[in-house]
């Protein structure tokens, strides 16, 4: 339980509630942070009509951890022959170049491979083989450059082992 919703008394709760149901205002942040750094639905609409243009190439280096996490796949002894064909490395290939997209690059980069293997190892469901991710139980991470290393670091090792 968050610490924040246990210290409330009822009066105050009620209070905390009426003011996120009528302006919208985050019950854990103190009043006037966050708001100069949030993205109104007018800039996200632009800034995805942007995006939506580029069609990013894949480096080498995306590629050959792209290749040998599917190779890797390929091999295991657990694996789901159902979810392990061509269609994973299309699938793969995807979501690296959305996510490229999303952080608005030309070219499909390591970090959105490692993004894109970290994607679909969350969506095992329990049957991970590189990263013991439960996505029900993570939050957003307060430094994510040091959590995209560490997940980077992981997946790396784990396919240039393994394959």
């Amino acid at each position: 339980m968050n610490i924040f919703w246990a210290t409330l008394t009822v009066p105050l709760l009620h209070r905390v509630v009426s003011k996120y149901i009528l302006s919208g205002q985050d019950p854990g942040e103190a009043e006037g942070t966050g708001a100069e750094e949030d993205w109104g639905l007018e800039k996200l609409r632009a800034y995805f009509c942007v995006i939506r243009c580029l069609q990013p190439n894949m480096t080498p280096q995306a590629n050959e951890v792209l290749s040998r996490y599917y190779q890797t796949q390929r091999q295991s002894e657990q694996r789901s022959k159902a979810r392990t064909t061509l269609r994973l490395l299309e699938s793969l290939v995807r979501l690296s170049q959305g996510h490229a997209r999303l952080m608005m690059r030309g070219e499909v980069v390591v970090q959105d491979a490692v993004v894109a293997i970290s994607l679909l190892e969350a969506s095992m469901g329990g049957f991970s083989s590189l990263i013991d991710i439960n996505p029900l139980y993570t939050a957003f991470p307060h430094d994510g450059q040091l959590e995209y290393r560490t997940q980077g670091v992981c997946v790396c090792v784990c396919v240039y082992v393994f394959a």
